[in-house]
This record gives C-alpha cells, structure tokens and sequence, in this order.
C-alpha cells in the first residue's frame, strides 16, 4: 500500500488550499451577481451593453464552471473510490502478478486446439477486459510494457488496414518484445520487415506460422537480414504444409541451399538461441552447431532421410550440453534395405538433460535413436502409435521379405528394454484398435522401469486389467521383477466393464497417485459420465487405499496428447 503525501506542498494540501480559496471567490462571485439586480444603474450605464455581458457570462464563464465542477466532481469519486477499494492496499507489484497470471496463464482450454492467432486474440481480449475495469487497473496495464510484449502479424485481407502491431509496439514502451506472426500468402507482409527494422533487437522469441515452406524462406530471409546482432533467445518455426513423409528429402524441399549465405546466416542465429522449436521445416542438421546457451529443442514432423540421417541430428545435440528439455516429435527416417547402412558411433551423453519425449515413430527410427542417446538421469516419456509396428520405406522402394509380425515385436521389445522409460503414454482417441492387450503387456515386460502410466480413450477390459495386475499382490516391488511397479496413473476417457477387476488392478501397483480425468462409461453401458466423488470406484479406492493420493480432474491435462497442436510459445 502507498502512503499518502500530506506534506505542506504535497498536491493534497494544494487540492485543499485551491478549495478552500475557490469557495470563498466563488461567495464574492455569488454576492455581486445578486447585486447586479438589487442596484439601479449608475448614471450614464447602458442597460443593453449590461444584458450583452451577462448573456456572455451564462454562455461563458458559468458554462466552463459548470462543466469543471462536473470534471471536478467525477475526479474526487474516482479518486475516493480507488483509495477506498482493498485493491489499493495491494502493492502494484502483486496486482501486476495476478494481471500477468490472468492475461497469459491458461490460454487454451484441454481438448480445446487454437491456432497461434486464437491464442493472440485470447491475450488481448483478457487485456482490454481488465482495461475496462477501473482506472487504477488501466493506469497498472498502460505503466508496464510487458503486458504489450506479443507482437501480432497475422497476414490476411484485412491485417494491412487494421495493422494491430503498432498500438502494442506503443504500448510496450522499452520491454522485450515477442513477435508471432502467422503469414498465409506466399510475398511476405511489408509490415514483416518494417518491424524487424525498428524493433529487432528488442525482440527476445519470435513465433513464425506459415503454410509452405516456400513461404517460410522467403519469411526467414527477411528475418535474417536484420537479425545479425540481436541477442534473439527463442525461435519457434512451423510449416503447417510440407512433404514430409513423401520420400528422402530432395535439394529444392530444405529452407535455404547447402552453404549458401542464408544458410550461413541461420546457423549463425539457431548457434545462440537458448530454445528451438521447429515444425515441418527441413533444415540440415550438419551445418547446425549449438552452444552451451540451448536449453530447449523440439523437432516435430521433420523428414531427416535415411536412419543414418539421424547421426548429424545427434551431433548437432552434441554441441549443446547444457540442453535440459528434448522433444522429438513425428521425427522420420526412411530404412534402407538396399544397402548396408554405417554402425551406429558409440551414444553421446547429454550431461545437462533432465526430460525427453520421443512420440509418433516408426520401429526403424526407434531402434536408431535408442542407439546412439546414451541412458542418463534424466525423465524419459515414450509415446508411441500404430507406426511402432512398421518400417518406414520410401514409396518408390519394393521390398521382398519384410519381417513377420512376431519378429518386429521382438525388435519392438529389443528396442525398448535398451531405453530407461519413465513414462508411457498410450492414447486410442483417432485408432483405438491399433494396439492389442498382448502386445501391450509385451511393452510392459520390457519395460521395468517404468514408473507412470497414462492412458486416453482406452477400454479396460478383464483380459487388459488382469495382465496389468502385479501378482506380487502386497504392493511392494521385489527386485527381481521385471513387470514394471507403477507410482502414476492418468486414466482419461476410458472405458471398464468390470469394475472389481479393475480395482485390483489398482490396488496391485504401489501406487502414490491415481488421476481420472474427463469422465467413463462403465458395464455394459456405452454412456459417459463424468467422475464424481460418490462414483462408486472413487468410493472404493479412497475406502480401501486411504494413502493413495487420487484426484478427479474435468478433462485432461497432459500436455504430450496436445502435442499435435502448435501453441504460441
């Protein structure tokens, strides 16, 4: 809370003395109006040149008095009403806090997928809301720059005449800026490179959204030309529409040419960042050397070429040891059968990593990285789908002889056992059937060191549940057991048709925390309805697993089932 100056010169004490002194002019005002009526005019006045000067004092003076008593008036009962709120005995610093927490916390809703320029509209709609409030929350919002940091360039028929980036370029005043533009056509905006001219340096993450990677080029030549000393800390690129999984990328599909001045110039910027985030964009990984400054990479949907592609990706990881969060993300690799690919080198250690997800993967690409990321400390969520069974081969190949079904489960289970997962996601929301319960128990086995399960629209059928049960029953692990003793549950739509059998499933891990999201159908019933604390099973667990910690959550919050979507980062 402020104190308030009472000084002899503070503006309170002068708000007092004007007060005071326009009260008594305003009684000597009154008392010779009053006199002009109640006197007869002096010898020689004239009565009309009278009336001409009162007419112009009621149009004049008394229209100004009156109107600054009214400003007078609504001032005082803003000010009173501020000082009178509890809000001002919050420092501005918590107030500000809270305002940040409310503008940029939560924008998306789980379940609910926005595109980069949603989100960006979600963030100013929060704003001008708590502008509307009251005067102090305005005066808070329009004092600190940092809530005007996100920068919108959203190219469409309409963005060249509403130009919404130049009010909050105003507004943000000296902060770091963040730039999220999203560009639909294939010229970039001219409103691109004026910003990145004016502002550049001050921008500390750009988000970039295009359609083709031709677009893209064309957008990170502009970047580049302006960028060659900017302390830039974070670049997230995405290309909705690319080839992808077409074939060995080809010369014409990568951003920029081998060793051409643009390439030069992006492995100079991506050499300082500390989180690269890049999406359907082909880059090549041999000319890219990190620093000690990365903590974050994620690669999604990217064709690297034939699985010893993956060796320059590596290498390119090599370079940055201080790397914490890795995300490999629909990452594809071709396997060769015509020829006799290169023994993997010997697995480098990233000493810095503390989580890595590698989801959406063909078997060749798996068993290739196991390879070569050597095992640390560090939390190692898998997130497979159907292409876990299956070979990625380029569509002009014919293969003869492909590996039986029961050959590449055991290259599956190879695979897995030579990789510490910690956490296995298993989501059956666009495939439900794409994996079989004895497959899935085969995972497991090869799994021991799995410790947190979650699982998306799944039916908990008696043949899953009975396999998922531990028969050491005493919910203590032996150290010879290789079926994995679980510590974390995220159950999220799903479905249990026997509702004993799936509580002794439960009950058979050593289980510190169980959440059920959304909601189940449960028996025969093909029905949803939402967990409740009288939900029968929610009875049972909190009755007969009192220290179990279990929560019930509207709809589910993993952020690896979203990861699809490309937010703004």
């Amino acid at each position: 809370m402020k104190e308030l100056n009472d000084s002899p010169h503070s503006p309170i004490e002068q708000w007092e003395k004007a007060g005071n002194t326009l009260v008594i002019a305003f009684k000597e005002y009154v008392g010779l109006c009053q006199g002009l009526a109640a006197e007869p005019l002096q010898e020689g006045a004239n009565a009309n040149d009278l009336i001409s000067r009162i007419d112009s004092s009621l149009k004049g003076i008394h229209e100004t008095i009156s109107r600054q008593l009214n400003e007078s008036k609504v001032a005082l009962a803003r000010a009173r009403n501020k000082f009178a709120s509890p809000l001002f005995r919050f420092p501005e610093e918590i107030l500000s806090e809270i305002f940040m927490n409310f503008v940029y916390g939560n924008i998306a809703e789980p379940f609910e997928l926005l595109s980069m320029e949603q989100e960006v509209w979600i963030i100013y709609r929060r704003l001008y809301t708590l502008l509307g409030v009251c005067a102090t929350w305005k005066d808070i919002l329009m004092a600190r720059g940092e809530f005007w940091s996100v920068i919108p360039i959203i190219s469409g028929p309409s963005a060249a005449e509403w130009r919404p980036f130049d009010l909050s370029l105003k507004r943000a005043g000296g902060s770091r800026l963040h730039l999220a533009a999203s560009i639909e056509r294939a010229d970039t905006p001219d409103e691109l490179g004026e910003i990145l001219a004016g502002y550049g340096p001050r921008f500390r993450a750009i988000d970039i959204n295009v359609v083709r990677v031709g677009e893209f080029s064309n957008v990170m030549e502009e970047l580049l030309q302006h960028s060659a000393s900017w302390p830039l800390s974070e670049l997230s690129i995405r290309c909705a529409y690319t080839f992808r999984e077409l074939g060995v990328p080809e010369e014409y599909r990568y951003i920029f040419p081998r060793n051409s001045p643009q390439q030069v110039a992006f492995a100079s910027m991506v050499r300082n960042l500390v989180a690269f985030r890049i999406c359907g964009a082909p880059v090549r990984w041999d000319n890219l050397v990190f620093s000690t400054q990365l903590v974050e990479l994620r690669i999604q949907e990217v064709v690297l070429g034939y699985d010893d592609a993956i060796l320059s990706f590596v290498q390119a990881l090599s370079s940055a040891p201080n790397l914490r969060d890795l995300k490999i993300i629909a990452m594809t690799t071709f396997h060769n059968f015509t020829a006799q690919a290169p023994a993997p080198p010997s697995p480098i250690t990233l000493p810095g990593l503390r989580s890595l997800l590698i989801e959406n993967f063909y078997l060749n690409t798996l068993e290739y990285l196991v390879q070569i990321i050597a095992p640390v400390s560090y939390d190692f969520t898998l997130f497979p789908n159907h292409k876990i069974f299956v070979d990625n081969i380029p569509s002009t190949v014919i293969v003869i002889g492909v590996d039986t079904e029961e050959t590449r489960r055991a290259r599956i289970c190879k695979a897995l056992n030579q990789i510490p997962v910690d956490t296995l996601v298993i989501s059956g929301y666009f495939n439900p059937d794409w994996l079989e319960t004895t497959d899935f128990l085969e995972f497991l086995m090869a799994m021991p060191t799995l410790k947190t399960l979650r699982m998306n629209d799944w039916y908990f059928d008696k043949d899953l549940c009975q396999g998922i049960t531990r028969i050491n029953n005493d919910r203590t692990p032996a150290e010879d057991d290789i079926f994995p003793a679980l510590r974390n549950l995220y159950l999220s739509q799903i479905g249990i048709p026997d509702a004993e059998c799936f509580q002794s499933m439960i009950a058979s891990h050593p289980l510190q925390l169980v959440v059920l999201e959304g909601s189940f159908c449960s028996g025969q019933s093909t029905s949803h309805e939402p967990w409740q604390e009288n939900s029968r099973i929610v009875e049972w667990l909190r009755r007969n697993i009192p220290d179990l910690e279990l929560r019930l959550v509207g709809a589910s919050h993993a952020p690896e089932l979203y990861s699809k979507h490309w937010r703004l980062w």
